[in-house]
């Protein structure tokens, strides 16, 4: 995604971008270092690229309580602000700040460098290190291009490109060079006279004796009160900027939620998009809720498959971290549209797993269930590194929140960022810890989310849920029958193959390569030569591994293989 890149030596380097034209470029004239942004034209008031006698300062992204920190700390820009913090808070002075944000800061007379990332790193940030020196920005092609630029040689790691072929996402800081690490949520890079320390300033831990005593009616009340507090910043920021409110929906619960508190808490008017296969649910229940809303909506169906041959493009956004098709519907539904009326994108994402849970039942907790994964069969391939860095949470759940949720899910941000900044309620720090501090068996199979909605915003209610069909109101009986009716067959019919009941998915992956013969070309083409791109240090076993996951897995088993494939061409072409 667009930003920034800095380092303690001088490096000769062009921040490229996908769309330059979207972005304002500048770059700080220092000896013996290097300073630069290309970022993206929105929200510039929230940004800054300043140097002063004391040093420089960059941020990027956007922060939704600036305005109450510029009353508190009695500043009216960015760089004043930066200072002013970093002069009374110390080195971990953005532990403050709420929305999506990195930044960086040097202060001259320590030859200090601070290089941070926001509590979730959806704003993400990788770095290298090397003789003394570190490379650090907020797109991996910049870090790429200056360990080239510096002649740092890189090395795959085979630790990483594994995770991508089960987990389809980076589960730790790997990325596919060993020389290359990213930043976890919550954590920062200090280099403080050469010597790198990655350091935390906060971590998500669950305090499940906090709201023991609490009623389901007292925490619907915290719930709601969080939640609006979380939705009003949001909104707040595309009218402190003037733009129109851009919102996701689907037939889920989730994106539904978002803008639906956002029309309760003051008249407003939308955007609503949705992408999807034609006439899915998806689409059916979103033009429900905009007519009830009187919301505009744009509908981008996926039947053409365009989306697929957007590979190389979409793992040059996200550096091949995630599974490339899973937003690529998103890309080109967000480069149709006019991003210059438009603020921040407002969805739902990891609704169900932050007010609901990963855990279908407290033994999940002992038995590490879920895993996460999209793919077992290479699994027994996954070195010990990935068993270990579990350690480093509080419980599965977490383990969970911060590899499947933040590194994975939420690493459709970088792309989403070539046109947009976006958030969500639900991602809001101080809204989080109040769920995660409320007993998973409270959370679990949506229970108090459901309930929030239907005693917050029963209209909500009246529309209907694709993951079942009906309304989420239906009790366990009839949303038992409904799933044998209507999930039944077309699950029994999908794992026998039968090309009816595929072509009835959201997003029917697997019927589309069997049916389209240009995608299924296209996708095999792009496997049979890709190879050429690995590395030579790739071993034997990892090229046999992608060969036989491609030849028998299912059609993301096979995206699986093509990311890391348009990966190893980014990295080391």
């Amino acid at each position: 995604m667009p930003g920034f890149f800095v380092s303690n030596a001088q490096v000769a380097l062009s921040l490229k971008d996908v769309y330059p034209e979207r972005c304002v470029a500048e770059a700080v004239e220092a000896s013996g270092l290097t300073a630069m942004r290309n970022t993206l034209n929105k929200f510039m008031l929230d940004k800054t690229l300043t140097e002063t006698e004391e040093g420089i300062v960059i941020a990027e992204g956007f922060l939704l309580n600036k305005k109450a920190l510029f009353a508190q700390y009695g500043v009216e820009d960015m760089a004043s602000l930066l200072w002013a913090m970093y002069r009374q808070e110390g080195e971990t002075y953005f532990a403050a700040f709420r929305g999506s944000f990195s930044g960086a800061l040097y202060d001259r007379a320590q030859d200090k460098w601070l290089v941070y990332t926001n509590q979730i790193a959806d704003n993400t940030l990788f770095y290298a290190l090397a003789d003394g020196k570190f490379y650090a920005g907020t797109q991996v092609n910049y870090v790429i291009d200056a360990c080239k630029a510096a002649g740092i040689p890189l090395t795959l790691d085979e630790a990483g490109v594994y995770q991508i072929l089960t987990s389809a996402f980076m589960v730790n800081d790997a990325t596919y060079a060993k020389e290359i690490r990213r930043l976890r949520g919550g954590t920062y890079l200090c280099v403080e006279k050469g010597v790198a320390t990655v350091k935390e300033y906060h971590q998500f831990v669950p305090h499940r004796e906090k709201y023991a005593g609490k009623t389901e009616a007292e925490l619907v009340e915290l719930v709601d009160e969080a939640f609006r507090a979380a939705a009003e910043m949001e909104f707040a920021k595309d009218e402190e900027y003037g733009l129109e409110h851009l919102s996701d929906i689907s037939g889920g619960m989730d994106t539904r939620a978002t803008m639906w508190v956002g029309h309760a808490m003051k008249p407003r008017h939308m955007q609503l998009i949705t992408y999807c296969r034609a006439d899915y649910l998806d689409e059916v229940i979103a033009k429900e809720i905009a007519d009830y809303w009187k919301d505009e909506l744009l509908v981008k169906p996926l039947d053409d498959v365009s989306f697929i041959y957007d590979l190389d493009q979409m793992v040059f956004m996200n550096g091949g971290l995630c599974l490339y098709s899973g937003i690529s519907g998103g890309n080109r539904m967000l480069n149709s549209l006019n991003m210059d009326r438009f603020g921040l994108e407002h969805t739902g994402q990891m609704a169900g797993t932050i007010i609901g849970s990963y855990y279908h039942s407290m033994e999940d907790e002992v038995n590490h269930k879920p895993t996460g994964r999209f793919s077992e069969k290479l699994v027994h391939r996954l070195p010990e590194e990935i068993q270990t860095y579990y350690n480093n949470f509080a419980d599965h759940e977490m383990y969970l929140m911060y590899g499947r949720g933040f590194q994975g899910i939420l690493s459709t941000h970088m792309m989403r960022r070539n046109y947009t900044e976006v958030t969500t309620p639900f991602m809001d720090v101080d809204f989080m810890q109040l769920c995660f501090d409320i007993h998973p068996t409270i959370r679990m199979s949506r229970n108090l989310y459901k309930k929030w909605l239907l005693a917050k915003y029963p209209d909500t209610a009246k529309f209907r849920w694709e993951k079942t069909g009906g309304k989420f109101t239906e009790g366990k009986l009839r949303a038992t029958l409904r799933r044998l009716v209507t999930k039944g067959p077309q699950k029994l019919m999908r794992m026998t193959g039968n090309a009816k009941y595929l072509k009835n998915a959201m997003s029917p992956m697997d019927y589309w390569y069997n049916t389209n013969g240009d995608m299924k070309r296209f996708m095999d083409t792009y496997e049979t030569e890709g190879y050429a791109a690995l590395p030579v240090e790739a071993s034997e076993q990892l090229i046999s591994d992608m060969k036989w996951l491609y030849s028998t897995g299912t059609v993301r088993e096979k995206a699986m293989v093509l990311t890391v494939l348009a990966a190893c061409k980014l990295y080391f072409g």
